[in-house]
């Protein structure tokens, strides 16, 4: 079977799509409170802090929804960067992900491994 038809099996009977990605970098705050400052100079990898060390600073989306036979809507945003509140970026997606039929297929590139935890966690924080 062909890719595109392969994607068109996938994609068929979808009412909504929902592709997401999250950007973080290490929290200072919370890395100085559990790691000494010799820790911190011997580490030669600051991107290898736990999930639940990471800061959320921006959120890259793409929605595609479907009605009937008519072709996709799609709107791509990113969400961030000139937001200094994390805690304003996680409340834009819990609006996001709660404006969701529960039908949605969600994408994402190690969406279970990371980003969902992070999300979880800083959730947990503020």
């Amino acid at each position: 079977m062909k890719l595109l038809d392969r994607l068109k099996n996938f994609f068929s009977g979808l009412e909504e799509i929902f592709v997401f990605d999250i950007e973080t970098v290490p929290d200072e705050d919370l890395v100085k409170q559990f790691y000494t400052k010799e820790e911190l100079e011997n580490r030669t990898d600051s991107f290898s802090f736990p999930t639940s060390y990471q800061k959320i600073i921006a959120l890259s989306y793409a929605k595609w929804k479907k009605k009937a036979d008519e072709p996709y809507e799609n709107e791509s945003y990113t969400v961030g960067y000139n937001i200094e509140n994390e805690l304003q970026l996680l409340n834009r997606i819990s609006e996001l992900i709660c404006q969701l039929p529960q039908t949605t297929k969600f994408i994402t590139f190690n969406g279970a491994g990371f980003d969902i935890p992070v999300i979880e966690k800083r959730c947990l924080i503020h």
